[in-house]
Formats: structure tokens, C-alpha cells, sequence
């Protein structure tokens, strides 16, 4: 396995640099670690009242009062449960994709995200969207905000385009094998995908205090 983890834009960390990121970010946000992903059962079709309120953990309601678009989404849930349903049916995780899976799966996840997207009363952009079908799909549905954007060239990026940049990136052999093991040694709770967020969020914000 090479030691060698290649991030978006050319940038590359070693197994043991991309690792000790990881577990730093499980130290520093070790609350969010436990009600967003702890809290996760895995994959499931039908969004719960669990899934609204632990997308607080990750700051998905920031400068909005989070009653309004949880009731928002909540009223409206079914409309999105069954494309939902339709997102991996053969795979739970995409590193186990072929290309033609990768395809089809990129086309069934975008459409639910701008289902949501455009929830009267939802608001808040693709990141809470993202976070919130990240838990209904942890395996399949990366995580988006705007440090993980910074990565992929800003928020403008249409849905289809975002999925195929990082499904590239998590398929990778080397990146796949290096995330698999980082899971291994102290995440197993967690997905590649959100191993992957964990490691370009908390790169970028370091990166940013410094």
C-alpha cells in the first residue's frame, strides 16, 4: 500500500499524517463525533426525528432559528423517502462501486439532494442537505460545507459534478486502501466517505488557524 494519500488539487499526505488529522478531529470534536455520527444506526430510507436534530451537531442550522426548517423538512419527509429507497440497492458504500454503479448512483443521489434542496421553508444550501442525506445514506452521500468545498472549487458546483470529483478520489486505490486502514485503526463507526470529509475538514480548518 503506498504511504501516500493524494487530496483534491494535487496536495498529498502520508497514512500517518492523514490518520493523526483524523484522530484530532475526533479529540477536538468529539460532540459532534457523538451525536451526529454516533447516534447514526446506518444506512435507513426514512428520515427520523434523530436525523434533523443531530445535524445541530455539525452546525447544519448556523444563523437560523433550527425549528423552522426541521418542521419544514419533517411535514414533507415522504415526498423524499422514495428516491431515497432507490439509492444503493446493490452497494451500501461506494468503494465497493464499479464505474457503471458509480454512474447510476451519482444520478439517484443528486436527485434526492435537490428534492430537498428545494423543500419550502428547508433553506440552508447544500450543506444541510448534504448532512442530512449523509445519514440516511453514510456510505453513499458525502458530506458538503464550505471548508470540504474549498477542496472541489467553491459552492457552485452543480450536485453530479461534486459526487463524481470525490467518488473519484475515495475509489482510488491507494486512497481507498489508506482510508480503509485509518477506519480499522480507530473509526470503524465511521464510512470511507466520512472518513474522507473528516480528513479535508479538518486539514482546511488547521490549515486556517494557523
Amino acid at each position: 500500500m503506498s504511504d501516500q494519500i493524494l487530496l483534491p488539487k494535487g496536495a498529498g499526505l502520508t497514512i500517518y499524517e492523514a490518520e493523526a488529522t483524523v484522530r484530532r478531529y475526533l479529540i477536538d470534536q468529539a460532540a459532534a463525533v457523538e451525536l451526529y455520527d454516533r447516534t447514526n444506526p446506518g444506512p435507513h430510507d426514512e428520515v427520523t426525528p434523530t436525523d434533523l436534530l443531530a445535524l445541530n451537531a455539525l452546525n447544519a442550522f448556523v444563523r437560523t432559528a433550527p425549528m423552522e426548517p426541521m418542521a419544514a423538512l419533517w411535514s414533507r419527509r415522504s415526498a423524499i423517502h422514495d428516491l431515497i429507497r432507490r439509492v444503493g440497492l446493490t452497494h451500501a458504500d461506494v468503494t465497493s462501486l464499479n464505474d457503471d454503479e458509480v454512474g447510476s448512483e451519482i444520478d439517484k443521489i443528486s436527485q434526492v439532494l435537490a428534492l430537498i434542496e428545494v423543500t419550502p421553508g428547508w433553506g440552508g444550501g447544500g450543506t444541510r442537505t448534504a448532512k442530512l442525506l449523509h445519514r440516511l445514506r453514510p456510505g453513499l452521500v458525502p458530506i458538503w460545507d464550505e471548508l470540504v468545498g474549498e477542496w472541489y472549487g467553491g459552492p457552485a458546483q452543480p450536485w453530479p459534478e461534486y459526487l463524481q470529483a470525490v467518488f473519484t478520489d475515495v475509489r482510488r486505490p491507494a486512497t481507498k486502501a489508506a482510508l480503509s486502514a485509518i477506519q480499522g485503526r480507530c473509526c470503524p463507526f465511521l464510512t470511507a466517505l466520512r472518513v474522507w470529509d473528516v480528513l479535508l475538514w479538518k486539514t482546511r480548518y488547521d490549515a486556517g488557524r494557523r
